[in-house]
């Protein structure tokens, strides 16, 4: 099978994937397990290896994200439980002064999820959302379009998230200048995506998620006084961020260490531990213990009044029923990500990715715009394939690296390969349905509000990028030390 063919059975899988999720309403893991089924029998790997690829697929993805979902998960229930979603949203709606607050979860998934894994990203987030909407009355497109986007960025395009931080480092760019260029070029696609789609989010109503909204009344109008939740015993803006904190701050410290230490040496190894992510978590989880008991009624009375749990121990609360509330919520995500996993191994595991390599290789131009349109295109098309932005940013970035010389800097291509892959973000990526799930969403407002403003944001993104590139100011930049101050002169 050439590539033709090769595209033409992912494009093929991708639509019978959609049809059966959205049309046939068929569940969406079984959705997903016909199509990798499909694609395997059609690239010609025979029913046992499709099964095996499947099944590899699959326990590989569960067994890297479970654990970290799950804590994540667990995290966000006792935000909940605690009051630091409350005061959380009290703080952002003192600093917004009661406007535009779908940017304040929004702007915090921006910058957590720059060190963090991004489904977690969206879990720690979510119960400031949710808070944060019943008490304004948004709607869930309107918070849930702008808080994926913000993490969706980041995640894609600024190191040191995992997967861009690979490509940089494969293609050899300018570490320091891929942060900042990274970073500014995101932000410039978040706030033009914003101020283009706002509207078109604001006309459908989605009301909040229950279980993370109950006990919000909606304020009567939109004076800041009116706005802030008026509960006794919060605690307090630092206090309720901790546990976010705590695992963003390890993680992000943790992989600055390891980029200027020397690999295997005991600082090295030591940085290593810290920011592994089920480290990062535990230590945020058990934070949230110790603050537990500083804020006994407050949970107490959350279990009695909004979970129905009785008199229950309190004891029990901490260690059991915030797990069990944690692995109740994640566990269709997860068994959803496993399965997009699988599909995404078939793909990957098909000889014709070789074949890609070798057809953009003969069609890449001399000119910058060209230049940056080819890696911002193959990030696309891995993106599509396997769902997943960091296997498609490291796919891309393997492909650019064989093509050699460009006519833009390893700088710009970075950066439009992680542009690509925020463009055809559905129902094969884990982010999907663990958006859907924590904010409420069905199947067809997720394309509308997660795949369309991803969308959205990639083509912006693009051409913020070729117009900085045009004009020389990213070129220029990539010359530079590394240091900050003297790129500014540029």
């Amino acid at each position: 099978m050439g590539l033709a063919g090769f595209l033409a059975v992912i494009a093929i899988s991708i639509i019978l994937l959609l049809i059966l999720i959205i049309k046939v309403d068929l569940h969406p893991i079984i959705s997903l397990f016909v199509a990798a089924l499909f694609a395997g029998l059609a690239l010609n790997m025979g029913i046992e290896g499709t099964i095996e690829r499947i099944n590899i697929g699959f326990g590989s993805t569960v067994q890297d994200i479970a654990l970290a979902i799950i804590l994540g998960s667990t995290i966000a229930m006792a935000i909940q439980d605690t009051g630091a979603a409350k005061s959380i949203a009290n703080f952002f709606i003192k600093l917004l002064k009661g406007k535009n607050l779908e940017l304040a979860p929004a702007l915090t998934a921006f910058i957590i999820s720059i060190p963090v894994f991004s489904d977690i990203s969206m879990i720690l987030t979510a119960p400031i959302a949710n808070v944060i909407a019943k008490r304004k009355r948004m709607s869930m497109s309107t918070v849930t379009s702008y808080t994926q986007l913000g993490l969706n960025l980041t995640h894609a395009m600024v190191p040191p998230t995992p997967g861009i931080l690979a490509v940089t480092l494969l293609l050899g760019a300018n570490l320091g200048m891929m942060i900042m260029w990274s970073a500014i070029v995101a932000f410039a696609a978040f706030m033009i995506t914003w101020a283009v789609t706002k509207r078109w989010t604001e006309k459908e109503y989605i009301p909040p998620r229950a279980d993370m909204s109950e006990g919000i009344d909606e304020a009567k109008s939109d004076s800041i006084d009116e706005l802030i939740v008026h509960e006794k015993g919060l605690p307090n803006a630092f206090i309720s961020l901790l546990p976010i904190l705590i695992p963003v701050v390890l993680m992000s410290v943790g992989s600055a260490i390891q980029l200027k230490s020397v690999e295997g040496s005991v600082v090295y190894k030591f940085a290593g531990i810290i920011s592994d992510k089920v480290i990062a978590l535990s230590l945020g989880a058990v934070s949230n213990v110790i603050i537990g008991y500083i804020y006994k009624e407050n949970i107490l009375r959350a279990n009695r009044e909004i979970h129905h749990n009785g008199e229950c121990r309190f004891r029990s609360i901490l260690l059991n029923k915030w797990v069990a509330r944690g692995v109740a919520a994640s566990l269709l995500p997860l068994l959803i990500t496993g399965m997009g996993g699988a599909f995404s191994s078939i793909i990957k595991a098909a000889p014709q990715i070789e074949l890609l390599k070798e057809t953009l290789g003969t069609v890449m131009a001399n000119g910058t715009i060209m230049a940056v349109f080819i890696p911002w295109l193959i990030g696309v098309i891995m993106m599509t394939a396997v769902g997943s932005m960091t296997t498609a940013g490291m796919t891309a970035a393997a492909i650019m690296a064989a093509m050699g010389q460009t006519a833009v800097s390893p700088l710009v291509t970075c950066i439009a390969i992680g542009a690509g892959t925020m463009m055809v973000d559905h129902v094969n990526d884990s982010g999907f349905w663990t958006t859907c799930q924590f904010f409420n969403l069905n199947v067809k407002q997720g394309v509308k509000y997660i795949t369309i403003i991803n969308a959205v944001s990639s083509i912006s993104g693009l051409i913020v990028l070729t117009v900085l590139a045009a004009i020389g100011i990213i070129k220029q930049a990539q010359s530079c030390s590394d240091s900050y101050i003297d790129c500014i002169k540029y």
